[in-house]
């Protein structure tokens, strides 16, 4: 088999052609996704037609998504939207039920005067 000089590749070479780093390609050789010629005991050498730019290994630092894959997906919701909101009409009409039918009184009075309160003490110190 007849092979130019430029077929094979060495490490710094195939990480310039990829734009990563060194250990980037070491890593991804020691996982598996680029295949590697051993030529003697410590020479590797990478075939160019096995580095393919569009499945080139990727630094984490350089990926914006790298983030992505440390997330834990949250467990399907137990009860769809409807069934939700017919659990808080229950809760509401037992509440009434419970007050004898007398509706909470509105909370909005007492927020702004905790607020005024609160304004005061921080004028006056």
């Amino acid at each position: 088999m007849v092979t130019t000089e430029h077929e094979y590749l060495t490490i710094a070479e195939a990480a310039a052609l990829l734009r990563v780093s060194k250990a980037t390609i070491r890593r991804s050789i020691s996982s598996g996704q680029i295949p590697v010629v051993r030529i003697g005991p410590r020479n590797i050498r990478i075939r160019r037609a096995d580095l393919d730019p569009g499945h080139a290994p990727r630094n984490d630092r350089r990926d914006p998504d790298w983030w992505k894959k440390y997330i834990i997906p949250s467990p399907p919701p137990r009860f769809t939207e409807e069934e939700l909101m017919a659990r808080i009409e229950e809760i509401n009409d037992r509440i009434l039920e419970e007050r004898g039918g007398i509706p909470l009184d509105d909370s909005l009075p007492y927020l702004h005067a905790a607020r005024d309160e609160r304004d005061e003490y921080l004028a006056n110190l």
